[in-house]
């Protein structure tokens, strides 16, 4: 996704964010509360329009991040303190391990003779059996 088709979505959802907070202080009221009905209130722009990439990313790539910063209990100037090389070093790794993990999930698996083949069906059926169902077929093929 572009981040210039994103960017109206996300200047969206980032008003959202500032009007629910600003009005949580005002109105002693959870920021959460707010934010859903804001949502509600301006639920109409994410079906259609410039709006949608944008509040799909915020609702996806944005709130998953946060709240797996939540749940680690980091904020964000505890991030920054790390310093942008840091930050940049820890994104490159984590690129690289995910593309190395999808590239190495294409690797196809040959079978070396029929014998490996009539050996897994024959422990199948063992483990069916362990399970209380009927073998299914136990002579090699």
């Amino acid at each position: 996704m572009k981040w210039r088709e994103a960017w109206p979505g996300l200047a969206v959802s980032a008003t959202v964010a500032v009007a629910a907070t600003f009005l949580s202080l005002h109105y002693k009221a959870s920021a959460m509360l707010f934010a859903l009905l804001l949502g509600m209130a301006l639920n109409f722009l994410a079906e259609e329009g410039r709006c949608l990439p944008g509040i799909q990313m915020a609702s996806t790539v944005v709130l998953r991040t946060g709240v797996a910063l939540l749940g680690l209990r980091i904020t964000f100037s505890q991030v920054q303190a790390l310093g942008w090389g840091t930050i940049g070093l820890i994104v490159a790794s984590v690129a690289l391990s995910r593309t190395m993990i999808v590239s190495l999930s294409f690797v196809p698996v040959t079978v070396s003779s029929p014998e490996t083949v009539a050996v897994s069906r024959r422990r199948a059926s063992i483990g069916s059996r362990s399970n209380g169902e009927s073998p299914q077929d136990d002579v090699e093929p």
